[in-house]
């Protein structure tokens, strides 16, 4: 892990905040990084989307601000539809991914026009029974499976079962107007991305002509786009890079003139501009070795172990130090920053981290958003470490339970 400064914005709120631990989103940020991602597939396609995927981190001033920018949702359940509606988008903004989507969940998207993009032949057949007890046409894609290194992923269609499952859903009076894939995680080729939509060449192209009197046929290449998570001393290609190699490939294809071009964005936009902020309480010694012990678990931090996270660390200083939570078990640990009062993790704005859960209601209290007119005051912060309650899934019941300096 390496050693940075603390970002301003952060730097402000501690001014107004003695007690840790507590997250941090940089809102403006996320929508400085949005609007630039956005202002570069418009360049690149007359027609483009750029959908945050909800399941990235669906707080309310993370998906209101976005929804403000100008950019769609992606979302993979029922609960996400209804949060998306009520942040502000339209149906016709929204695109229903994901492997599971229960009866219920797709009568809803059809009933209020939410593109589906569809993932097995079960779906398929399902999508067939729910469409006949609506009045709003199905709008239905296609998910095709991504060839990785260990073969092909579990999602999607293989190319062999793309065109059979669309002349069935034809025959059932349903189009396909649209062809969806997803690369995976902390993708830092932009060329794969027109690699791959290439290689789909003759079934995207069958597609389109099952559907010549609906609307603009939707290519959505999903999300994967990098952040800080890849790893130390990464570059990250800028978004020019990857709308221009879309656009590479579209134009290949022959087809730019007939289609809307999407990308789901998720962890690219927010993961590097969330913290979790510890304060140390003791310091040990074990042979060479020093030890900081901080005032919550590694648990804060889910993916501490797997991916990536930058350390900041005030006051900055050269001496090295193995850092251990507050939970009961050896294991509680992260490795090696340097500094003594106060401890940060970036790269907690997405996924499993607390504040990004999806699965439950949303904790409203549970992010403090920092924006450069002023910072939130320090009384507003009492909450930022939810308490248990009925509603609460495990990981934020877990959570406040071992956060021992909580209000």
């Amino acid at each position: 892990m390496r050693a940075a400064p603390l970002p301003e914005g952060l730097q402000q709120c501690l001014a107004d905040r003695s007690a840790t631990p507590f997250y941090f989103i940089d809102v403006d940020a996320i929508a400085a990084e949005a609007s630039a991602m956005k202002a570069a597939f418009d360049g690149a396609f007359a027609d483009c989307a750029i959908a945050y995927s909800y399941k990235t981190n669906a707080a309310k001033c993370i998906t209101t601000t976005l929804c403000d920018v100008g950019l769609h949702a992606e979302v993979v359940s029922g609960p996400e539809i209804r949060l998306a509606v009520t942040d502000g988008y339209t149906p016709e903004r929204m695109f229903f991914d994901g492997p599971l989507k229960t009866l219920d969940e797709l009568q809803l998207a059809v009933n209020l026009g939410v593109r589906i993009q569809l993932d097995s032949a079960a779906e398929a057949e399902e999508i067939t029974t729910v469409a006949k007890r609506s009045d709003r046409p199905a709008r239905i894609s296609l998910r095709g499976s991504v060839r990785r290194r260990f073969g092909w992923s579990r999602f999607g269609f293989m190319p062999n079962e793309i065109l059979p499952i669309a002349d069935s859903l034809a025959r059932q009076g349903l189009c396909v107007s649209g062809f969806h894939f997803n690369l995976g995680t902390n993708q830092l080729s932009p060329k794969r991305y027109g690699a791959v939509l290439r290689s789909w060449q003759s079934e995207v192209v069958a597609l389109m002509k099952h559907c010549r009197n609906q609307d603009r046929f939707v290519i959505d290449i999903g999300g994967g786009f990098p952040a800080r998570s890849a790893g130390p001393n990464i570059d990250i290609p800028p978004w020019e890079d990857f709308a221009g190699a879309a656009r590479e490939a579209v134009d290949a294809m022959g087809i730019i003139d007939d289609i809307t071009l999407v990308a789901e964005p998720g962890r690219s936009l927010v993961e590097d501009h969330g913290y979790v902020i510890y304060g140390v309480v003791a310091q040990k010694r074990r042979r060479n070795r020093r030890l900081l012990i901080v005032d919550s678990s590694g648990l804060l931090v889910s993916s501490r172990g797997s991916w990536f996270h930058p350390v900041h660390v005030s006051p900055a200083g050269p001496t090295r130090y193995d850092i251990y939570g507050s939970g009961c078990f050896e294991g509680d640990a992260s490795r090696n920053p340097h500094g003594v009062r106060l401890i940060s993790l970036s790269g907690n704005g997405s996924f499993s981290d607390p504040p990004a859960d999806t699965t439950s209601p949303r904790h409203e209290d549970g992010i403090a958003p920092y924006r450069p007119s002023g910072c939130t005051k320090a009384e507003n912060y009492s909450r930022l470490i939810p308490e248990p309650s009925s509603t609460s899934t495990a990981s934020w019941t877990a959570l406040a339970i071992l956060v021992r300096n909580a209000p």
